[in-house]
């Protein structure tokens, strides 16, 4: 039972981590880009480095990679 504890003890914490970081990564992200709108933000972990880093999906880069798509690299595709 007290392994347990301890269990829920550490999930929790590296929740929190993982929530802070988050938090932090998306202030930091909409006061670095203010005119940019983001509609989707996911995990990029990196197991064999122990490393989580925050990729953001923003509707202008979204516009762009579709336009190529579209228009060049996968135009009989859309």
């Amino acid at each position: 039972m007290r392994e347990d504890n301890y269990l829920v003890s550490f999930n929790h914490k590296i929740s929190k981590k993982i929530l802070d970081f988050s938090i932090n990564g998306v202030e930091k992200f909409l006061i670095q880009h203010p005119r940019l709108r983001f509609y989707a933000f996911a995990f990029d972990c990196n197991v064999d480095y122990g490393e989580i880093n925050l990729c953001f999906n923003t509707e202008h880069a979204f516009s762009k990679v579709l336009n190529r798509y579209q228009n060049a690299d996968f135009a009989e595709n859309y």
